[in-house]
């Protein structure tokens, strides 16, 4: 019997309301943070995510 694993890891989602909000993160967080925009496919890139 197969078995199917279509959870999302957990992550933390930033929504930074400004250009100097999203810069300000990208430089505190550095190489543990994506910078994203996109709709409900990018729901399912953060599921494939291992």
């Amino acid at each position: 019997m197969a078995t199917i694993h279509d959870v999302m890891p957990a992550f933390e989602l930033f929504q930074p309301a400004s250009i100097d909000d999203a810069v300000s993160l990208l430089q505190r967080h550095r190489r543990s943070v994506w910078a994203l925009a996109g709709g409900l496919d990018t729901f399912d890139w953060l599921k494939d995510r291992n």
